[in-house]
């Protein structure tokens, strides 16, 4: 129960310090809150909370809550013309994490796989947006006007976001070549999946590392 408490407190400190950035940058404050999202609800899964039915209940209760505060402006978000299709990009982003956490429930060894799924959306979404937004103009566009520098920084930073579990885990990184390949199948998902991304990346690119790894 403490560690799920220390997980609620943390993730509620992505608001506050999400508004800040968003006084910076309103692309980078969103972007912040999908980053710190992933890996405080991984580590909070995999480290400090043991108990499955309270990981589910902490996923399920969470994503919830930021659909809500979301919807009524009280998150950061760029996009506050389409808050319905906000909403349903959080719930997405949840159901993803849920459905990856549930191979905690079968063994805690898959908290690699879990770590990859989510490690690949939180990064290599973000900086993919994040570069393809002030750099995408320069280059030639992709399949659902995605630009070419965007996509390959989501595939640099999706990597680099993929070795986080992996060294935090103790892994070799002898899993390079996997890790790269898992970045590819989850920016080709990127490219195809539109709003469903923040679920389909997670899902895909998780069971394809269970195959992997």
């Amino acid at each position: 129960m403490i560690g799920l408490i220390i997980t609620i407190i943390l993730q509620l400190a992505i608001v506050p310090i999400g508004y800040i950035v968003q006084r910076i940058d309103n692309e980078l404050g969103r972007k912040w809150c999908h980053i710190s999202t992933g890996v405080l609800m991984w580590i909070g899964c995999c480290f400090l909370i043991k108990d499955p039915i309270l990981i589910a209940s902490l996923l399920v209760i969470y994503t919830s809550v930021v659909a809500i505060l979301r919807n009524f402006d009280m998150i950061p978000d760029k996009r506050d013309d389409d808050k319905d299709n906000n909403s349903k990009a959080v719930i997405l982003y949840g159901l993803g994490e849920l459905i990856m956490a549930l191979l905690l429930f079968i063994d805690t060894r898959y908290m690699l796989h879990f770590g990859l799924a989510v490690f690949t959306l939180a990064f290599g979404d973000a900086f993919a947006a994040l570069i393809g937004i002030k750099f995408g103009k320069y280059g030639p566009k992709l399949i659902n006007n995605k630009s070419l520098i965007g996509t390959i920084a989501f595939i640099v930073f999706a990597i680099i976001g993929m070795l986080i579990p992996c060294m935090a885990l103790g892994y070799e990184l002898t899993l390079l070549p996997k890790i790269v390949f898992l970045a590819i199948i989850g920016c080709i998902v990127e490219l195809y999946a539109a709003d469903y991304d923040n679920l389909l990346i997670q899902i895909i690119v998780g069971f394809m590392a269970l195959i992997l790894i």
